[in-house]
Formats: structure tokens, C-alpha cells, sequence
């Protein structure tokens, strides 16, 4: 496999976890997390042998959208030629599928069809804040065989603390909301665009400085209160 530079915040998603269930994984916008959250969950699925689920709120067009942004990203990582896509799904060498879903298929629909869906490991809820707690906990109960080590990861900004994220993953926990590392069954990974200052356009920086002297209150909340440390980079094989 190609090497993939990551900040070094994303080292934890890689490494063995036996008694994580849950991945919080914050960050504002410029933060890479995108990126990092693709390369991990192509990663995961390369190998694997039962379903994964990629989850938002809402999902249209997959075919279009979401499902070729994922091929790219095996792309470069080599390893694009050991899957096939389909309408709304991508199968890996082993026969396990990726399913691409919204808990919403319509305006007017409260619910995606999860029942569907069998032999489910890995579950990814992309801009989980649009998420409500009730649609969580039942996906929550779908990842549950023991052939398995299920994986339910919460992608999202930083949550509010009216949110019920901040309340189940933080508050209830004790965490601070820039905390990095394991507590109890959940990882914790907190970035920020100050992690990812390689990669980001001059343009964008020079927009965050103007944000910051004309508001700080609004710098501070849209960019993830920039409190981390600039990641190093660490490498994957």
C-alpha cells in the first residue's frame, strides 16, 4: 500500500482497540478529518469480511457522490482494483459490502431501512450532530454479533452542548471536549485546521486570521476553539 501522510491525532484509529466500541472524532472545518475518517474506514474495509455501513442524515444520489469520492480514495491507496461498485454499495474481494444510506431517504421519511442490512460491523455516521439520539440508538442495536467487533464512529463538528452527543460522549463522561485518547469504550479524536496548516490554501488561512480579529467568539466556535497542537505526521503502511 502507498504511503498516506496523516496527522499524527489519527494514529489511534489504527491501532487495535478490543474494548472501543464508539469513535467521537471532532473537528472544524480544514481539519482533515474527512480525509483522515475515508483512509480509515478503506482501510478497516480492505480486509474485512462483514458489512460496513456509511451513514448521514440524509443521503441522495450516493451513486454520484459519496460512492466515487470513496473510489478515489482507494485509489490512492493502491487498492482500488479489489472492489466492484454497484448503485449504492461497493464489495470488497471477501464479498462484504459497503452499504451508502441515509437515516432519511426523503423529506417526508423518518427512517432508514436498517433491518435490511445483515452481518453489520462497522457502522461511520458522517456529520453525526444532524443526527437525532433515538435514530443512534437504534442503529446502536443492529451492531451486535458476536462473530464481530463492532465499531460505531460519530463524525461531526464540534457538538454544542445542548446536543445530546456533548451529553452522552462528553458530559456524562467527564471528557473535555478537545480530549484525545480512550475513556471507558469510546476513542476520542479532536482536531482542528491548525492541525492540517500543510495542506490548507493560504487564502483559507488569511479568511481565519480576518475571522479572528473581526470576531473571536465565532473563531473560536467554528474552528474547533483552537486549542490543539500543530500535528506531526505519521505514516501508513
Amino acid at each position: 500500500m502507498p504511503e498516506i501522510l496523516l496527522n499524527r491525532k489519527y494514529e489511534e484509529l489504527f491501532k487495535q482497540h478490543d474494548e472501543v466500541r464508539y469513535y467521537v472524532i471532532t473537528g472544524g472545518r480544514g481539519s482533515g478529518k474527512s480525509f483522515a475518517t475515508a483512509t480509515w474506514l478503506a482501510w478497516l474495509f480492505n480486509e474485512a469480511t462483514m458489512n460496513f455501513l456509511y451513514l448521514r442524515a440524509f443521503l441522495v444520489n450516493a451513486s454520484i457522490s459519496i460512492i466515487p469520492q470513496f473510489m478515489s480514495q482507494l485509489e490512492l491507496l493502491g487498492i482500488a482494483d479489489d472492489f466492484r461498485k454497484t448503485k449504492q454499495d461497493i464489495v470488497n474481494k471477501n464479498g462484504a459490502r459497503l452499504y451508502f444510506r441515509g437515516f432519511h431517504t426523503s423529506s417526508s421519511s423518518a427512517d432508514a431501512n436498517l433491518k435490511s442490512l445483515v452481518n453489520l460491523e462497522v457502522a461511520l455516521i458522517d456529520e453525526a450532530s444532524e443526527v437525532k439520539e433515538a435514530e443512534f440508538n437504534r442503529l446502536d442495536l443492529t451492531l451486535r454479533s458476536r462473530q464481530s467487533k463492532p465499531k460505531i464512529a460519530l463524525v461531526l463538528n464540534p457538538a454544542t452542548k445542548r446536543h445530546w452527543i456533548w451529553k452522552r460522549f462528553f458530559e456524562q463522561k467527564d471528557v473535555p471536549y478537545d480530549f484525545q485518547g480512550v475513556k471507558d469504550d469510546t476513542l476520542y479524536v479532536h482536531t482542528t485546521f491548525e492541525d492540517n496548516l500543510e495542506y490548507l490554501a493560504d487564502s483559507f488561512l488569511r479568511e481565519q486570521e480576518r475571522v479572528k480579529e473581526a470576531d473571536y467568539i465565532r473563531w473560536q466556535n467554528d474552528f474547533a476553539r483552537n486549542v490543539a497542537r500543530r500535528g506531526l505526521q505519521s505514516s501508513l503502511h
